[in-house]
C-alpha cells in the first residue's frame, strides 16, 4: 500500500508523461526500491484506462497473466496480479480455470486497482504539449520544464523534472488517404469501437447495416466476430492486405524474443540484424489473430453458407484507398492488391482496426530536438536504458517507453517487460546528478 504526499511545487526529480501500463510500473517500482525522490505523473485522461472500448466479451489477453506490473522481477511483491486476485476473493476461482491467459477484463481490472494505489501521485486530465529545456549559467540544461494544459480548468502550468519519462501510448494509425479530420460517428478508429457501437445500435433503424472492418490483426478479427453477433441481419466484409487471416508466431522459441535477454541480444546487433529480426518475427505481434480465434470464425462463415446466408465476407488481398462521405453513406474505394482494379463499395459505417502509431510521443520533443542525437536515417539514438541520446551539454535524462522498436525490439510497444524496463529506467534516473531542481517538498512516495 502506498502513500503520496500531495505536492507543494511543481518540481520533481523524476516526472512520468502519461499514466498507462508503462509508467504505472514504473510507479510500481519505485514504491518497492525505497527510492526517496520526489516522484509525480501526469495523464490527459480522467481516470486510468487502458483499451477501454476493446473490453469485447470473451476476449483473452496474448500474455500470460504472470507478465504483470512485478512477478518477473519480484514474485513476493503486493502489487502482483495474483494479489490482486486474492484482494478480489477470486484467486481460487482463477486457479480452477486452469487459465494461462485472463480475460481482457480482468487484467483492465487489476491495471485499474494498482492505479487506484497511486492516485495521488497522478494528476489526470492534464495534458502534457511540449517539452523545453532548463539552462544554468553554464549552459548546462540540467533539467527540462514541461508545458501542461489541465482539461477540467483550463488553466496552463509548467511542472519541472531532472528527469522525464515519456510514456503517452499509440495514436490510432489511419490508412493512407484518412486523416483524424475525417473520423466520424460512422467512420471510426477500433480505439473508439464499444463507445461508438452504443451510439450506433441507438441510433441505427436499419437491421440490414452495411458494415466494413478494416485489418488484418486480432482486433480487426475480434470486432469482425462481435459485430456479426450485436447485428444478425447485417452485411458485414472484413478487408484484409494479406491472403487471409495469419496465426500469431506463439510458439516458445519465437516467444523467447519477448525475453529481457533478447532486449540485450537485439540492442548489440548491427542494423541489418535489427531489420531482418524484425522482419522475421513480425507475426509475434503484427497483424495475427489467436489460431483459436481464426477457427472460431472460419468455424462461424462456414455455418453462415450452410444455412444460405452470405452476410459476411472476408476480403483477402484488398485495401481501403478512399472513402467519400455523405449524410448517411460511406462509399469506400478497395484496391485488390493483386491485380490493382479498384471497386467502390457503399456502407453504413466504416470500424478501422488498423493499429497504432507509437511515435506520439515525439510531438512533444520540438522544444528539445537540436539536443537530442540521431542515426542517419532520422531515428533518435536510445540508449540502452531508454534514455534519449543527448548532446554533452545536457545532464538532465528524457525517458521513452514505447517507440524504441528500431533499438529494442519488438517488447517495446508490449507489457511483455514492463518490470525490467522500469527497472532500468528507475536505476538510471537514481544515477542523474543532483542538481538544484530538486525540490523536497515535491510529490514524495512512501510506504505505509
Amino acid at each position: 500500500m502506498m502513500r503520496c504526499i500531495p505536492p507543494s511545487s511543481d518540481t520533481y526529480d523524476i516526472l512520468g508523461i502519461g499514466f498507462g501500463p508503462s509508467n504505472l510500473a514504473l510507479a510500481v517500482a519505485v514504491s518497492s526500491s525505497g527510492y526517496n525522490g520526489a516522484v509525480g505523473f501526469i495523464e490527459d485522461k480522467t481516470a486510468f484506462s487502458w483499451h477501454g472500448d476493446m473490453m469485447l466479451p470473451g476476449a483473452k489477453m496474448q500474455v500470460m497473466f504472470l507478465k504483470d506490473l512485478i512477478t518477473q522481477k519480484d514474485p513476493t511483491s503486493p502489487f502482483t496480479f495474483i494479489n490482486y486476485l486474492h484482494e478480489q476473493e477470486r484467486l481460487n476461482s482463477f486457479i480452477n480455470l486452469r487459465a494461462l491467459y485472463p480475460s481482457r477484463n480482468d487484467y483492465q481490472g487489476y491495471f485499474a486497482w494498482a492505479a487506484d494505489k497511486f492516485s495521488h501521485c497522478v494528476q489526470y486530465a492534464c495534458s502534457a504539449s511540449m517539452i523545453a529545456p532548463i539552462e544554468n549559467a553554464t549552459g548546462e540544461v540540467e533539467g527540462f520544464e514541461v508545458h501542461c494544459h489541465d482539461l477540467r480548468s483550463g488553466e496552463r502550468t509548467i511542472k519541472r523534472a531532472r528527469n522525464i519519462v515519456m510514456a503517452t501510448g499509440g495514436s490510432p494509425a489511419l490508412p493512407c488517404g484518412i486523416s483524424p479530420q475525417d473520423l466520424s460517428a460512422r467512420l471510426f478508429h477500433s480505439s473508439q469501437y464499444l463507445s461508438r457501437l452504443e451510439a450506433l445500435k441507438a441510433t441505427e433503424k436499419n437491421p440490414a447495416l452495411r458494415v466494413l472492418i478494416v485489418g488484418g490483426g486480432q482486433s480487426a478479427a475480434e470486432i469482425f466476430q462481435h459485430v456479426l453477433h450485436e447485428f444478425p441481419h447485417a452485411r458485414v466484409d472484413l478487408a484484409v492486405r494479406n491472403h487471409s487471416l495469419m496465426p500469431a508466431n506463439s510458439s516458445a522459441f519465437s516467444n523467447e524474443i519477448f525475453d529481457p535477454a533478447s532486449v540485450d541480444a537485439f540492442y548489440e546487433s548491427s542494423a541489418t540484424i535489427k531489420e531482418h529480426t524484425l522482419r522475421h518475427l513480425r507475426h509475434t505481434n503484427y497483424a495475427a489473430v489467436d489460431e483459436d480465434l481464426i477457427q472460431a470464425l472460419y468455424g462461424q462463415l462456414y455455418e453462415e453458407r450452410l444455412a444460405g446466408h452470405d452476410r459476411a465476407r472476408i476480403l483477402n488481398y484488398h485495401a481501403l484507398t478512399h472513402v467519400t462521405k455523405d449524410d448517411q453513406f460511406l462509399d469506400v474505394t478497395l484496391r485488390d492488391e493483386r491485380t490493382q482494379a479498384t471497386t467502390v463499395n457503399r456502407y453504413d459505417t466504416v470500424i478501422l482496426a488498423t493499429g497504432y502509431n507509437q511515435q506520439h510521443a515525439h510531438r512533444l520533443l520540438s522544444g528539445v530536438d537540436h539536443l537530442l542525437l540521431r542515426h542517419p536515417d532520422g531515428s533518435l539514438k536510445v540508449a540502452r536504458d531508454y534514455s534519449l541520446e543527448t548532446r554533452p551539454s545536457v545532464s538532465a535524462r528524457l525517458f521513452v517507453q514505447g517507440p524504441t522498436e528500431h533499438s529494442h525490439g519488438l517488447t517495446s510497444s508490449l507489457i511483455s517487460i514492463l518490470p525490467f524496463r522500469a527497472h532500468d529506467i528507475l536505476s538510471a534516473a537514481s544515477k542523474a546528478p543532483d542538481t538544484h531542481l530538486h525540490d523536497k517538498t515535491a510529490l514524495a512516495m512512501e510506504c505505509i
